[in-house]
């Protein structure tokens, strides 16, 4: 088991540089294997979109810190990657990271007569999100004849939902 106290010092020290960097943790997870601690980071812009170069910064910015906190001299291995294209959108953060992004959204609740639908994420609220997507009007199955249409949807009723390519 893994000193709570310790824990919260990595992530606190993560977060600042993060914070520093302007850059968003997506998830956080510290674990023992064998001999050492494997320290899994994953990190992003708020509106998505880092680079390769910017996790190796934030991996190199956190081995100096950690190499420099007082009483930790545990072995470790340090992943640093962003959440990427598959990465599940839970939260408002997930939703925000792909503005402007295709989505798909599995309903809880059928909306509109559909139980998913694939659109483009327009706005992200505080407890709702809103698609722009192609309504095809009744009767008909050619794509020429559909019309874009918006719609919102409230996160509570969002059962899951992914970026799609």
């Amino acid at each position: 088991m893994l000193d709570e106290t310790l824990l919260n010092k990595i992530q606190s020290l993560v977060t600042q540089i993060l914070d520093e960097q302007g850059l968003v943790l997506f998830h956080f997870r510290v674990r023992r294997q064998r001999k050492s601690l494997m320290i899994e980071i994953l990190i992003d812009r708020s509106q998505g979109g880092i680079t390769i170069e910017q996790c190796t910064v934030i991996n190199k910015k956190v081995v100096h810190a950690l190499d420099n906190l007082e009483n930790f001299d545990e072995d470790y291995e340090i992943e640093v990657s962003s959440p990427g294209m598959d990465w599940p959108l839970k939260t408002k953060n997930d939703f925000l990271r792909v503005v402007g992004q295709d989505v798909r959204i599995s309903f809880l609740e059928p909306l509109e007569h559909n139980s998913e639908i694939i659109g483009r994420l327009i706005e992200v609220g505080d407890d709702v999100v809103a698609l722009l997507f192609q309504n095809k009007k009744k009767g008909s199955y050619k794509s020429e004849l559909a019309e874009e249409s918006k719609i919102q949807i409230p996160l509570v009723n969002i059962k899951s939902a992914e970026q799609v390519i």
